[in-house]
């Protein structure tokens, strides 16, 4: 995979995360056709522009988002169930430098994306 590792996208935020990845990976949960979507992020200084990008394909699409604002992942995993949503979307780097920024995508139960849906996701983010 191109993008995606096994906990999502990580990156030096301007250099390996852009906003037009950023908005390249919504564009790609797009295709999905969602109705609803959570987002959360943490307390980097990037994480409310990643954000923008994303909930304004999502916005543009007629997705209705939840932003959670500042939240935990494990949170914005548990609500992505418990609020009926289709994905749920957590802009983190976890423990990584400052720099770096990530995105992890959740699917309808709140489980991070693997195998096969995942692989499907990259490739729609790569055109």
């Amino acid at each position: 995979m191109k993008y995606f590792g096994t906990d999502g996208i990580r990156g030096i935020f301007g250099d390996d995360l852009t906003i037009e990845l950023a908005s390249k990976v919504a564009n790609a949960i797009v295709t999905y056709k969602p109705k609803k979507i959570i987002v959360g992020y943490d307390t980097r200084e990037s994480s409310p522009a990643l954000f923008d990008a994303m909930a304004k394909v999502f916005t543009q699409n007629k997705i209705k988002v939840v932003n959670v604002g500042v939240a935990p992942t494990m949170a914005v995993a548990f609500l992505t169930r418990e609020l009926g949503c289709d994905y749920g979307v957590m802009i983190t780097a976890s423990h990584n430098p400052p720099k770096y920024n990530g995105i992890k995508v959740f699917d309808k139960k709140g489980e991070k994306l693997d195998g096969q849906e995942l692989e499907d996701l990259d490739r729609l983010t790569c055109k």
